[in-house]
């Protein structure tokens, strides 16, 4: 699979809320790093960071706006919508940047418009 079929899998795969399909993309080192939050490091980790950020936003969607590949390197801008627990709607905007060994991720790192409620 090409790294841009494999990013826009990933992002698909969140929108599904599938962990067990993100678990496959993901090497057992993998680092997520997200603002206001410290570096979650290893997949069990950062599988536990994505069930908080479902339970946070159940509908939570990505919508992938532009993918530039440089060898194993990628950038990944979003923008995103759905809803905060309390039902209130939430949008925002940014940029993921990954890092891939063979057919999975090693590292992703979050950058955002919108960091209050975080």
């Amino acid at each position: 699979m090409d790294r841009e079929t494999m990013v826009r899998n990933l992002f698909e795969l969140m929108n599904e809320q599938n962990l067990d399909g993100l678990e496959q993309l993901m090497t057992p080192d993998v680092d997520l790093l997200f603002p206001k939050s410290r570096p979650w490091i290893g997949r069990s980790s950062v599988l536990k960071f994505m069930k908080v950020l479902f339970r946070r936003f159940g509908d939570l969607v990505f919508d992938v706006r532009q993918v530039i590949v440089q060898g194993d390197d990628l950038c990944v801008h979003w923008v995103n919508h759905g809803h905060r627990a309390n039902g209130e709607e939430y949008r925002n905007e940014g940029v993921t940047l990954c890092r891939c060994e063979g057919d999975r991720f090693r590292l992703l790192n979050d950058f955002f418009k919108d960091t209050e409620i975080f």
